[in-house]
């Protein structure tokens, strides 16, 4: 057998050593790329939310404005201002109705008394069969 040279030795280390710092090289790359597709990916889809974003807000802007636009009329400016600050012109009279819960207390304290308790545990329980 023969022996190996000590110039082929050397050849054979360097080339260990070159094939080695090649992979590590891949390596990395390869991992910078992934990093790189990874933001990629997440900047798109932060695009696509904002885009939306952006077009309902277009969207609730051009509803603003027709709004705008409605209220400088002078019927509508009226319109507002006894809606928003209950106000009224001169010479008009403003009639509140008050709603009527009497009936309605009236029903709830009766059925929370112990006997209205009672009967609507035997209503409930008839009205099931």
């Amino acid at each position: 057998m023969r022996e190996a040279q000590p110039n082929e030795n050397k050849f054979r280390a360097r080339s260990v050593l070159v094939a080695a710092a090649l992979s590590a090289a891949v390596a990395i790359g390869g991992v910078q790329l992934y990093r790189l597709v990874r933001d990629m990916i997440i900047v798109r889809r932060e695009y696509l939310l904002m885009s939306a974003s952006l077009e309902a807000l277009g969207e609730r802007n051009r509803e603003l404005e027709t709004y705008r636009a409605e209220l400088e009329t002078p019927e509508a400016r009226e319109r507002f201002a006894k809606e928003r600050f209950n106000l009224k012109k001169m010479g008009e009279e403003v009639v509140v109705v008050p709603e009527d819960h009497t009936e309605r207390n009236q029903d709830a304290a009766r059925e929370d008394t112990r006997w209205g308790v009672i009967k609507k545990f035997f209503k409930s329980d008839s009205a099931s069969r």
